[in-house]
């Protein structure tokens, strides 16, 4: 009996139940090893969309930079900061000079001008004028998108009825939308003799003739060739003061000037003519009898004259066979600036998608070697609309005629998006100034023909689900979206293009916006930088719509900031000094210097430099301006410089050297949120600079 008890009591011991503290140790450390694991899911999901951003990001940093060096020499010369005000009755522009790039800072009372918006005023976009066809306006032509549009435009300049007719009203257009020629071969036509004797060097309408003053005979001339239409042009020269004082170091002065030339008008014309009614230089209003323009330094181009929408080409007249009538450098805007909201006021500016059309003469007008060229300026509206240009792929069809398009980016915005501030996403325009229902959340643009492709009604693309249950009037679109918020075409960025209507291998862009507030933007050096003695004749000014806020005061010029000037101090250091918004990008300078004044000048080889150094100093009066600046003393010892500042030159212009694509976005829908940046720089050749 006793064994058995003590047999039994061990068995009831064994089977006695696990105390409560026991439980609940074991489940806090089960959940302890729970939440461990849990919590490595989303930072596993952060890192992957982080990734994920980072390759989109790349992509599209590669796919600008693919864009604008397709062809390298089809860079625009600049992409700058610009300022448009108003000054009660129209619009001013001018250029930000102390700007850092780098500076993605927002000003809330005026989104025109946050972050990558700043540096919008593409200066010089070639355009090779090609075969003319037809466009959707019905016009012939030869057609073009604006490769960075849509633009930022103006209610009157916006009207493609509208044309300017005096040179007031040229150059109202012209802030908004400039086509001027490729620069005139130059000669030099010094000793200004009866303009017939030169008549033999003036092969053609794209050349023309300069006398320098080098002879000290009354100025600077220009002669062009002769022809049938009115004509501007406008000369760029670098004018050296009291050049023949036999002074060793003469000062310097970039000066643009405007000169008009009637029709049927040949002989010579003075540069820099106060008595000219169309006399406007921006940067020098005198030409001394003792000056003279720096050899090889004049730039002349032509403006390109801007005919309403439905007016005719000037054409050869059969009645005069041996008179060319026809003119080339012409052309038509014929977008329409999108449908204003209610109530939107005259201030504030429009959105346009920036199709042009060239006089088709043009792709006739080239020498054979070189096509024709036309070069726009225009302000980019928004660099957050994300531009994909796409052929339609030549695939098997839906039975529909659907083939499936891919956008870069996934997660786009669509109508029904709300933004992180709480409000409805309206559309890739503006949507304080843009009618809510000519807004769109994806446009899409033929590139050959400039047509908007038909998307629906209030500005939605067609539905493809409501086209595969065959709903009157969905076949009849050009596109459509799968509206489904998890799976559709805004959440993986794929839409369906009607092969029907657009023929597969038809070149389009896609505009759309993306979720994280995505931008792609063009940065760029200035081509050529001119040297002057004097800096910048600007301004202080509030860029702002707070004009009490004077945080946005900046400094600023009638123009671009194109000009470097030297300076030495009394240590003997040498720098070259640039405007702010210059600052990182790198340019192609050579240099000479001399020992002493006696002492016979020697010169180094051309050398790539970086702006790279920022500096306060007093400019034209203004002090503490912001600006740029690359000491070159090293270089200027090794020529053996005595350290004065008479004995050291920049031979010739400047040439910028850098491109680059910047991408901005933000990986939390927050919108303080910082930015993520992916930059992709580009070095240009020797042979893209000249």
């Amino acid at each position: 009996m006793k064994i058995r008890d003590a047999v039994e009591k061990t068995v009831k011991l064994n089977l006695r139940a696990t105390s409560l503290v026991e439980v609940l140790v074991v489940l806090v450390i089960l959940l302890i090893g729970v939440f461990a694991i849990i919590q490595v899911f989303p930072l596993g999901f952060t890192l992957l969309r982080n990734s994920e951003s980072r390759m989109s990001s790349t992509r599209l940093a590669h796919g600008l930079m693919e864009k604008v060096q397709s062809d390298s020499a089809n860079l625009p010369n600049a992409v700058t900061y610009s300022y448009f005000s108003w000054n009660g009755s129209r619009f001013v522009r001018q250029f930000v000079m102390d700007q850092d790039p780098d500076d993605l800072s927002t000003d809330p009372s005026n989104p025109y001008y946050n972050d990558l918006n700043k540096f919008r005023l593409v200066v010089g976009e070639p355009v090779k004028i090609g075969l003319p066809t037809p466009t959707a306006s019905g016009n012939s032509g030869s057609a073009y998108m604006a490769k960075l549009g849509p633009i930022y435009m103006d209610s009157l300049v916006g009207n493609p009825s509208s044309a300017p007719a005096t040179q007031v009203d040229r150059d109202y257009f012209n802030l908004f939308l400039a086509v001027n020629s490729a620069p005139l071969n130059v000669s030099n036509g010094n000793n200004r003799v009866d303009p017939s004797f030169y008549r033999a060097r003036l092969a053609g309408p794209q050349n023309c003739l300069v006398d320098e003053n080098e002879d000290e005979n009354g100025g600077a001339w220009i002669l062009f060739y002769p022809a049938a239409t009115d004509r501007v042009f406008t000369v760029r020269f670098t004018r050296l003061k009291n050049d023949h004082d036999d002074a060793t170091n003469d000062q310097a002065y970039a000066v643009t000037d405007k000169v008009y030339v009637p029709a049927n008008f040949y002989g010579w014309k003075p540069l820099c003519d106060p008595t000219d009614p169309d006399y406007a230089p921006t940067d020098d209003k005198t030409f001394n009898p003792d000056d003279a323009i720096l050899p090889g330094s004049e730039v002349v181009t032509r403006e390109f004259t801007r005919l309403a929408a439905g007016a005719s080409w000037t054409a050869d007249n059969p009645a005069t066979p041996n008179v060319d009538e026809s003119d080339p450098y012409e052309y038509k805007l014929i977008s329409p600036n999108l449908t204003r909201a209610s109530g939107a006021t005259a201030d504030k500016p429009y959105a346009n998608p920036g199709i042009l059309l060239f006089n088709p003469q043009g792709a006739r007008f080239g020498n054979g070697k070189d096509p024709f060229k036309a070069y726009i300026d225009y302000a980019v509206l928004d660099w957050h609309i994300i531009h994909d240009d796409r052929d339609v792929p030549i695939v098997a069809a839906g039975s529909d005629g659907e083939v499936p398009v891919r956008t870069t980016l996934t997660r786009l915005k669509s109508l029904d998006y709300i933004n992180p501030d709480n409000t409805f996403y309206e559309g890739i325009f503006p949507a304080g100034d843009t009618d809510i229902n000519a807004n769109t959340d994806i446009m899409i643009i033929r590139l050959d023909t400039g047509g908007i492709l038909n998307a629906g009604q209030s500005g939605r693309p067609g539905d493809y689900g409501l086209l595969k249950a065959g709903t009157a009037g969905q076949a009849a679109l050009d596109y459509w979206v799968n509206s489904d918020p998890k799976t559709g075409s805004y959440a993986n960025g794929v839409f369906y293009i009607n092969s029907n209507t657009v023929a597969p291998g038809t070149p389009i862009r896609i505009l759309y916006k993306a979720q994280g507030d995505w931008g792609v933007a063009l940065t760029k050096a200035i081509s050529t930088y001119r040297e002057t003695s004097s800096g910048w004749v600007g301004t202080w000014a509030n860029v702002s719509l707070d004009p009490s806020d004077p945080a946005e005061d900046r400094f600023v010029d009638t123009s671009m900031p194109d000009k470097f000037w030297r300076d030495t101090t009394a240590g003997g250091i040498a720098s070259l000094y640039f405007a702010r918004t210059e600052l990182n990008k790198s340019m192609v300078v050579t240099l000479m210097a001399r020992s002493s004044a006696s002492a016979p000048w020697r010169r180094m080889q051309s050398k790539q430099l970086t702006i790279d150094i920022p500096n306060q100093v007093t400019v034209g009066g203004n002090n503490n301006v912001n600006v740029a600046y690359v000491d070159v003393t090293k270089y200027l010892r090794q020529l053996g410089w005595d350290g004065l500042g008479d004995n050291w030159r920049v031979v010739g212009d400047i040439k910028g050297a850098t491109t680059k694509s910047r991408v901005i976005w933000k990986d939390s829908l927050e919108r303080k949120s910082p930015w993520r940046i992916q930059d992709l720089d580009t070095y240009l050749t020797q042979s893209i600079m000249k």
